[in-house]
């Protein structure tokens, strides 16, 4: 499969520069910042999913230790303190989603940008 596809890329580079060498260079500059953004976005995606899971473990850890001393939560009153504890390490798991999912709206912003704009040099280029 992969070779498949890396002389499909390769014929169809060929074929493009046999077109016109110029609209192949315009397109090939617009794969190049996407592919830099893409690691790096990856890389930020990586860590950023890694420490939601490690919030949403530290989450169940917190509910599991209450939910199993319930009569010591109970029998000392400390309801209130485990139900903030909770809500603290929710909210900190919260920020990060939140920073995940703009990270997300970020990268998709810029390639659609990035496709988008080469498109718009294709056509007025090759028009």
């Amino acid at each position: 499969m992969f070779l498949r596809c890396l002389i499909f890329i390769v014929v169809t580079l060929v074929i493009l520069c046999l077109i016109s060498w110029k609209l192949t260079l315009i397109t090939l500059a617009g794969i190049f910042p996407i592919l830099i953004v893409g690691k790096f976005y990856g890389i930020v995606t990586k860590r950023l999913a890694k420490e939601v899971q490690d919030q949403k473990a530290e989450m169940g850890s917190i509910s599991e230790e209450a939910i199993a001393c319930i009569r010591t939560v109970k029998a000392f009153s400390t309801e209130t303190f485990e139900t903030s504890r909770y809500a603290k390490r929710n909210a900190a798991t919260y920020q990060l989603g939140k920073t995940a999912g703009i990270y997300n709206g970020l990268f998709s912003f810029f390639i659609g940008f990035m496709m988008n704009g080469v498109n718009a040099l294709i056509i007025y280029f090759g028009a």
